[in-house]
């Protein structure tokens, strides 16, 4: 199966990440979901970054690792731990847009989602410094440190942005 229509063979791209021994892709009403084979220790974020790379951003993708491919419902319905399990999901709001775009720069990747973990992203200490002082300076919100990394999420730290926004 092909990726949106520019011809990129998505298959064979995720067939070809490192550390992959099988994948299979399909498409979904909701996006492209992207099974991967993979015993390592890269998480699925990872791996989701590097095919987002090749197809753009903005292209609603998710990536499962799984032990062996199976149907697609049973991946989709299948519990798995936040490292096995990475979706694109799109700012719903200009600050979410805002705190996306300021969290991607900062470690260094082309698109960051509402539901990425910090963690998973490897944001560090300079990274939360970073966003707050970037909040301060254009929402005149003071965040604490400490509850960014709480927050988890770049949705949720959006959502502290939000609550401390003047009306």
């Amino acid at each position: 199966m092909s990726a949106p229509s520019d011809g990129i063979d998505l298959a064979a791209e995720a067939a070809g990440l490192p550390g992959v021994t099988a994948s299979s892709v399909e498409t979904t009403p909701e996006g492209i979901v992207v099974q991967l084979v993979a015993p390592g220790t890269t998480p699925a974020i990872d791996y989701r970054h590097l095919l987002l790379a090749t197809i753009g951003v903005g292209t609603p993708l998710t990536v499962l690792l799984v032990d062996e491919l199976t149907n697609l419902s049973a991946a989709l319905d299948a519990p798995r731990p936040a490292h096995r399990r990475s979706t694109y999901v799109a700012p719903g709001s200009d600050i979410e847009a805002f705190v996306c775009a300021t969290v991607a720069e900062a470690v260094e990747l082309k698109q960051v989602g509402v539901e990425d973990d910090l963690f998973d992203l490897a944001a560090d200490s300079l990274v939360l410094i970073e966003l707050t002082t970037a909040v301060t300076e254009r929402y005149g919100v003071q965040l604490d440190v400490q509850d960014v990394f709480e927050a988890g999420t770049v949705g949720r730290i959006a959502a502290l942005v939000t609550a401390g926004a003047p009306s």
